[in-house]
């Protein structure tokens, strides 16, 4: 009886935080068919695993995007001190959806001053190939 009770609770563990894991690594609360583009100064960067997160200030706005993990970020071109606080920078993101909790953006490309461009513009912001090209094109905030 001990055994089978130890096995239920297992289960129901595993089952819980399976779907806790599930929810940490989706992007739903992002906006990928409506992506965001602004021209902006890096405040902070940290290309740290689990997820790398980018501050910048925008139009007297500080906006916290979250991006993939270092391993990704590194096949989208990265490599490191390409990205430093005082730099100007385009970014390309998906929004937060209305509503919905989390940073402000999910990553999909920064451009950097001199033309090089890291990340996709693939749905989600993750990933790369064919399915950059097909992305929607990103709308251009308006200059404060």
């Amino acid at each position: 009886m001990k055994k089978h009770a130890v096995a239920a609770a297992s289960f129901v563990i595993l089952v819980g935080s399976a779907g806790a894991a599930a929810a940490h690594h989706t992007t739903a609360q992002y906006d990928g068919q409506h992506p965001v583009e602004l021209k902006a100064v890096v405040k902070e960067f940290e290309p740290a695993n689990p997820h790398m997160l980018l501050t910048v200030i925008s139009g007297g706005k500080t906006l916290v995007i979250e991006g993939q993990s270092v391993n990704n970020l590194f096949r989208m071109g990265y490599r490191r001190g390409m990205i430093n606080v005082g730099d100007n920078i385009t970014i390309n993101f998906s929004p937060l959806k209305p509503g919905m909790e989390g940073y402000a953006g999910l990553f999909r490309t920064v451009t950097l001053a001199d033309g090089r461009v890291i990340g996709t513009r693939g749905p989600g912001g993750g990933g790369g190939g064919a399915a950059g090209a097909a992305a929607a094109p990103a709308k251009a905030a308006p200059a404060k």
